[in-house]
């Protein structure tokens, strides 16, 4: 990564127009200086261009435009990749959102152009946008998955409930589809087992082999804990109860032995 001492930095800012600074934070690693140049283009027009310093007082990262844009890192923990948010479309009809990493020798490099990007790493993947499908990166931004999901649920422990064909199932991060598009929703799972809407609209606890473990009622809920464990809600009688759902296969297998 481009390392420039403090001489050099000041040096470099002398001429620049300084609008306002975002200092580095519990939340933020990096702090960030907001310039515009009305001196540089030719034609008037101003040059907007962003600086992110680290605390050794390094600039880790540069970029301008000529139009306003926004520069995010897109995680704390890698300081070498960026989101650029054009704010709109250009006239080439590309994507607003680019996904930027920095070079060793200070040079940014467009990894590609998304219409959305969900910031919040889960499971060590970001879930993007483009042509209104959905799909996922990892953290050092490479597409493991190509947007072809109608709507997504967060990766956890491995796994993930995306929508095709309005219909939910669930995949793992090399695309493999481990429970087909049977289910009206799906939520993620925590320790193996998940909570689902079959197609009679009825609540019901699985296992990554689509085994069910317990169906409650259409109008009752069931809320994962995240634990092994789930709640389970009676509305009839206003009440709810915490179980473990092996206990419901457990005797299951008595009844049927």
């Amino acid at each position: 990564m481009k390392k420039i001492n403090l001489e050099k930095i000041n040096k470099k800012l002398l001429t620049k127009c300084i609008r306002y600074v975002e200092p580095m934070s519990e939340y933020k690693s990096l702090a960030q200086i907001h310039c515009v140049d009305i001196n540089k283009s030719k034609s008037g027009e101003p040059n907007y261009e962003k600086f992110f310093i680290n605390k050794h007082n390094e600039i880790v990262a540069h970029f301008e435009s000529k139009h306003e844009f926004i520069a995010e890192l897109l995680h704390e923990k890698n300081e070498r990749l960026f989101v650029l948010d054009r704010l709109k479309f250009n006239e080439e009809g590309e994507y607003p959102l680019q996904l930027v990493r920095v070079e060793e020798n200070g040079t940014n490099t467009v990894l590609n152009s998304y219409e959305n990007i969900e910031y919040g790493m889960e499971d060590g993947c970001f879930a993007v946008k483009k042509d209104g499908l959905w799909g996922f990166i990892d953290k050092d931004g490479n597409e493991i998955i190509p947007p072809m999901y109608e709507n997504y649920n967060s990766f956890h422990d491995g796994y993930a409930c995306v929508k095709k064909d309005g219909m939910w199932g669930v995949i793992d991060k090399q695309n493999n589809l481990i429970l087909p598009f049977n289910y009206y929703k799906c939520r993620n799972f925590y320790n193996g087992i998940a909570v689902v809407v079959n197609k009679n609209w009825s609540n019901e606890i699985i296992n990554l082999k689509g085994e069910v473990l317990h169906t409650a009622f259409r109008f009752n809920k069931i809320f994962n804990l995240g634990n092994g464990s789930v709640v389970l809600e009676d509305r009839a009688k206003g009440t709810f109860e915490i179980v473990c759902p092996k206990k419901f296969r457990d005797k299951e297998r008595e009844r049927n032995f």
